[in-house]
């Protein structure tokens, strides 16, 4: 995107552009490389009007890699303020100045961590954009915010003043403050491995980014050098380039290097006896294994056998079982760890050669090192004399760094557009639906009394679903308004369709259905254009209500934006009132909150809030607050239905000489609409024949023969032209009939008949013309 949203015709002027480095670099090389160089001319031709240029990567190589100098600069920025300026050499030095603005000291915003959520909500794509990407359990994690401005000139880091200590963690998108440890799971809450997507950071801010313009300078009696928000408008009062205009978002994870212990099984308990011990196991060190848990060494006398290690180790994959049916499974250790309490070879731990402990220690002839875990939580399996060794793994504490480095992520924007989506999406704002399950089929009945999704006698089409809020959690009490359908040809289509609201379980959830609208449009239509036009959108706006809040007025208002409150009282959400919010005395509005300037936090009294457009109240009135609405939709489509073939007769009796054409087909394309449910079907041939081709015939079948509207089969016995039978179907009509030739056989032919939308059957018709009927030339001769 070009600054500013500047269009690729005005980059010159504006910025001094006059060409854009395409840069690459791999995730294990600090090397910068130059992947292609795009001219300005290239911009101004064909990219003028654009405030974008779109580069299409074909995997071509880079042509150089970029110079140290452009790289790593020691310094390439103009500090806020100088008092005096000197060049010297090919540098230009600074002399009494200001070297960045002074940021804010916290930002509203809360952090969690959790399964990342799947396209469709307000995270929409990162499951698919980073497929193999997780967060690493069991760290600590530290997100902060980082503001610049127009050149790159930027804060320090900056952290949210939420001081919760919940932790967020175990997929509850629960949201915390801004430094938290994500643990192991202590239970699996996915059910098949598979389906584990993995976990992200996510971030929900609770207000706008706000910075009040304050420079350093003389007659500002209490400077604090602010440089407030960008503002580029020039001769707008709050005109400001030189304010904070973008922001990043930054994690510090300081645990770093750890390793993967792979073992041959653990023993839960001792290694030569069959009762289990919840207290300890034991496990085999092979390999590099033993290098990862090095050994403890104690200042004693004489020789030291056994060992124990400050390595501490975190079981993720675990082995389960009992004789002979041993397996592995994923570890959950949630909180928990083991730690080596002893760690020497099979004979120092007291083991005997030629026992039964044979059998559970892996290579026991070499009398490897065991490994003695305590376990706080029991892990493995009991001994047993036909112990299998299944693979188990386990992750060590990682080091810890001294370094104090946050590392930027990939997670960026402009403030003004963060600030216009937390404007309008503050509390806890529907940003999806529940996973439903959209099935509309055109055979389904407008006036059926079912209740299955998609059944023919059902007028539902999809299954029950609620709101969901930035957490992907549900919203229990919600409302719906200005819903509204579209089809892909522009066509509104709300009257065909009913939002149903169902409270019967206590809460409030939603389904789609269709409406009887009456002849000729009663029902629905999968024709030619389907994929366009019954592709539906459906629009609405949901509020959730359990952010609707109430308080008194604190002091009378006339004609003005500002209005006090106490009394107030916040919606079960607890979310205290915020920017977007509807005020309405009794079923009056009396306007929009635009900012509120003084209390109106969860759990707050009191509140001053700035509306805005002025309005009047008295003192005292009782005013209501009600949570914003959420402009919301729902893509879906119409499913086609098989058609059907009537059921037809052939003419008795069934000879050479029976009537032609032979039947006429008539069949339905599925749709319950009796106006349409002809339209659009096509007879023809199957090109399989199997029958026939069974029988060593050949055939040739042309479902679409040009200038004719009839399909035809021809069979082939392999003599001459007498050898040949020709059979047509009208595609349009059904007439099916001899085209050329004469029977010789009994003959099995498949008739198919599609519909509009692709879907296709078939009918097998049985042609009874055994030899020893009357051929056509016998029949002629003698007037039979």
């Amino acid at each position: 995107n070009f600054p500013d949203s500047v269009t690729g015709a005005n980059l010159n002027s504006n910025f001094k552009i006059t060409e854009i480095d395409i840069i690459y670099q791999e995730s294990d090389s600090i090397a910068l490389y130059v992947l292609d160089t795009i001219s300005l001319d290239d911009i101004t031709t064909n990219h003028s009007t654009d405030t974008f240029y779109k580069y299409r990567y074909q995997s071509r190589k880079p042509i150089l890699t970029l110079p140290s100098s452009e790289a790593n600069r020691v310094y390439d920025q103009t500090p806020v303020k100088a008092l005096s300026q000197e060049v010297s050499g090919n540098r230009v030095i600074y002399g009494n100045y200001v070297n960045k603005y002074t940021a804010p000291n916290h930002l509203n915003y809360q952090v969690a961590a959790s399964e990342k959520i799947e396209s469709g909500t307000l995270y929409t794509g990162i499951d698919k954009e980073y497929p193999e990407s997780t967060l690493k359990r069991n760290r600590n994690y530290q997100v902060g915010i980082v503001l610049m401005d127009r050149y790159g000139r930027q804060s320090d880091v900056i952290l949210s003043n939420v001081g919760s200590d919940t932790a967020s963690n175990n997929f509850t998108n629960v949201f915390g403050a801004s430094t938290f440890y994500f643990p192991y799971r202590n239970n699996n809450t996915v059910g098949d491995v598979l389906s584990d997507v993995g976990n992200s950071i996510k971030i929900q801010f609770n207000e706008q980014i706000l910075s009040t313009y304050s420079p350093l300078q003389y007659g500002n009696p209490v400077p604090t050098g602010q440089p407030g928000l960008y503002n580029s408008t020039i001769g707008n009062a709050s005109y400001n380039p030189l304010g904070w205009y973008t922001y990043k978002v930054v994690v510090k994870q300081t645990q770093q290097e750890y390793y993967n212990v792979y073992t041959p099984g653990i023993i839960n308990g001792s290694f030569n006896s069959i009762a289990p011990n919840s207290g300890f196991a034991f496990t085999t060190l092979i390999s590099d294994s033993l290098n990862k848990v090095p050994k403890e060494l104690l200042d004693v006398s004489g020789n030291q056998n056994q060992f124990r290690s400050d390595t501490l180790l975190y079981n993720v994959v675990n082995t389960t079982g009992t004789s002979p049916n041993y397996y592995n499974v994923q570890g959950f250790p949630g909180n928990t760890n083991n730690t080596v309490t002893t760690l020497s070879t099979f004979t120092d731990m007291g083991g005997v050669t030629g026992t039964s402990a044979d059998n559970a220690i892996f290579q026991v002839d070499t009398n490897p090192f065991l490994a003695k875990l305590a376990t706080p939580v029991s892990i493995g399996s009991a001994y047993a004399t036909d112990f299998n060794f299944n693979l188990t793994v386990f992750e060590t504490n990682p080091f810890e760094s001294n370094i104090d480095i946050y590392y930027e992520t990939s997670t960026n924007g402009v403030i003004s557009e963060l600030n216009a989506a937390i404007a309008v999406g503050g509390g806890n704002t529907p940003i999806g639906f529940t996973s439903l399950a959209y099935l509309q089929k055109e055979n389904q009945d407008p006036a059926g009394t079912g209740t299955s999704t998609g059944a023919a006698d059902s007028r539902y089409v999809t299954t029950n679903f609620k709101p969901i809020n930035q957490a992907s959690q549900q919203i229990d009490n919600s409302e719906i308004t200005n819903f509204t359908v579209v089809d892909g040809g522009g066509n509104t289509r709300t009257s065909e369709f009913t939002l149903e609201l169902d409270q019967t379980q206590g809460d409030d959830r939603y389904r789609i259905k269709i409406n009887a609208l009456g002849s000729p449009n009663n029902g629905f239509y999968f024709g030619p254009n389907a994929s366009t036009i019954e592709a539906y959108t459906f629009n609405m706006k949901v509020r959730n209500k359990d952010d609707n809040a109430t308080a008194d007025v604190n002091g009378a208002v006339s004609n003005s934006t500002t209005i006090i409150v106490d009394n107030l009282v916040d919606g079960s959400a607890g979310n205290g009132i915020f920017t977007g919010m509807q005020v309405f005395n009794g079923a009056t509005l009396l306007g929009v909150i635009d900012t509120v300037t003084a209390g109106g936090g969860g759990g707050d009294a009191t509140a001053t809030f700035n509306l805005v457009n002025p309005t009047t109240v008295a003192n005292d009135v009782a005013i209501t607050f009600k949570a914003p609405f959420a402009s919301l939709q729902i893509n879906a489509a119409l499913s086609n239905v098989d058609p059907i073939i009537d059921a037809y007769n052939l003419p008795s009796p069934q000879y050479s000489t029976m009537p032609n054409p032979f039947v006429t087909f008539t069949g339905k394309n599925g749709s319950f609409n009796t106006a349409k449910n002809t339209l659009d079907l096509t007879w023809g041939f199957s090109v399989t024949q199997a029958a026939i081709i069974n029988a060593g015939y050949t055939i040739v079948v042309n479902n679409n023969p040009s200038g004719s509207n009839a399909a035809t089969l021809q069979i082939i016995r392999g003599g001459g032209t007498s050898d040949i039978v020709t059979l047509s179907i009208d595609k349009t009509t059904g007439v099916f009939g001899r085209l050329t030739g004469g029977f010789w056989s009994n003959l099995d032919v498949v008739i198919t008949l599609t519909d509009a939308g692709g879907a296709t059957v078939t009918t097998t018709v049985n042609l009874l013309t055994e030899p020893g009927a009357f051929t056509d030339a016998f029949s002629t001769a003698f007037d039979i």
